[in-house]
């Protein structure tokens, strides 16, 4: 347990200087360069985090465990792979996100673009390779520190009388720094024994290979970042109010991400047996934290956004508890998905419950927009967090008692031959 604890106290740095450093920019971004360079920011930053499923390819959702699982020897030509892979995909997401930013209609589509881009780079990072092998320090001196020093120096640039512009191209320098340097500390360590790199063919193998994955964080993203394009797309003058509280309940995730990491990397190691004790435990203590975690965004929520606005921005109530809401939700899934359902070899469940998100916020998404704008989209995001919630805690409690139910000597699901990022 000291270990865990220590685990836990090393990425909750990162998470707090990437937290208090995100969220004393938005006050510098909305009073300096105002509300609609704010909302192209995080119109940018939401494309991003849609097309940047293709440049991540989803390492984010099993890397980690894979990393967990393998042998010190075999993890530097593993996490070789992952990057010719993942660079190659530049060639398509690249010109997605330019063109996508020119039809959103952003006031400032050069910002859009470079938030977005600002997402990608960082999706070609070693970040989920530093939490599978338990390294938190490695995560916070070649990924979180130099991303936030590009973040602040653009923030200084604003207040200084810069153009909005400069303050984009500076948080793609600080990404494209934590992308070298973070790789420059992988391969130091770990030599890439064997490796050979991958043939087109062999290409769309590994690509296949990460297929649920890619699939979950497709649907995730979709349902997570595609509110706020809805937005700017039907209710663009709702937008930055919408973008702050989404920032906000990003922020609060990020705060949250160290125990999911901790946890992703816990439960995995051990046999199969203990794992199933590890995995009950996550999910129990999971529960009780969602709740309190909506509570406290709901009553918090307005404040926050005036605080961080320079009361500019005001989150209503009603936005304030279907974010919170959502905030819970999004914990439960996030945990009981990465840290409980994948070591049981049930990943096809999590791809599953993001496509139950998927269509139950595309349903109720138009008429509670049409009905109550910007608060509506807000209600349907909270529903479809809360479908996806509902659907993995089922699969889950389904599975454990069907574990529970063998008898000693009978092989577990995870026992025949199910693997991360591998068909089943």
């Amino acid at each position: 347990m000291k270990a865990v604890a220590k685990r836990l106290g090393g990425f909750t740095a990162s998470v707090v200087v990437s937290g208090v450093v995100s969220l004393a920019t938005v006050p510098f971004v909305v009073v300096y360069a105002g509300t609609d360079s704010w909302a192209a920011v995080a119109v940018g930053q939401s494309l991003g985090a849609i097309v940047g499923i293709f440049t991540l390819l989803g390492w984010v959702q099993n890397g980690p465990t894979e990393v967990a699982r393998a042998a010190v020897t075999d993890r530097g030509s593993y996490f070789a792979r992952s990057v010719y892979v993942r660079c190659l995909s530049l060639g398509v997401t690249v010109p997605a996100v330019a063109v996508a930013s020119v039809l959103l209609g952003t006031a400032h589509v050069g910002l859009c673009v470079l938030s977005a881009l600002t997402i990608l780079v960082m999706n070609l990072g070693a970040s989920w390779f530093f939490v599978g092998e338990g390294n938190p320090l490695g995560l916070f001196v070649f990924e979180t520190l130099p991303k936030s020093v590009g973040i602040v120096a653009g923030t200084v640039a604003l207040a200084l009388g810069a153009a909005p512009v400069i303050y984009g191209w500076l948080g793609l320098a600080g990404a494209v720094c934590a992308v070298v340097v973070s790789w420059a500390d992988v391969f130091r360590r770990n030599p890439r024994d064997g490796y050979v790199r991958p043939s087109i063919r062999d290409v769309g193998r590994i690509v296949i290979a990460q297929k649920h994955g890619i699939g979950t964080a497709v649907l995730s993203a979709v349902y997570l970042s595609a509110p706020l394009l809805i937005v700017q797309t039907m209710f663009a003058g709702a937008t930055a109010t919408f973008a702050l509280a989404d920032k906000i309940k990003q922020q609060a995730m990020t705060a949250y991400r160290p125990a999911s990491q901790v946890a992703q990397g816990w439960t995995p190691k051990a046999g199969q047996a203990e794992m199933r004790r590890r995995v009950q435990a996550v999910a129990k203590w999971t529960l009780p934290l969602a709740f309190a975690a909506a509570l406290s965004f709901s009553a918090f929520g307005p404040f926050a956004s005036h605080l961080l606005s320079g009361g500019h921005i005001e989150i209503g109530w009603g936005m304030a508890v279907a974010f919170g809401i959502a905030f819970g939700m999004n914990i439960i899934s996030l945990t009981v998905g990465v840290a409980c359902l994948v070591p049981l070899g049930r990943e096809s469940a999590i791809t599953a419950s993001a496509t139950v998100g998927l269509v139950t916020f595309g349903v109720s998404a138009v008429p509670a927009g049409l009905l109550l704008g910007g608060v509506g989209i807000a209600c349907a995001v909270a529903v479809g967090q809360s479908a996806v919630a509902a659907y993995q805690l089922t699969v889950f409690t389904t599975h454990m008692r069907r574990l529970g139910r063998e008898k000693p000597d009978e092989p577990s699901f995870g026992e025949r031959g199910v693997s991360v990022g591998h068909s089943d």
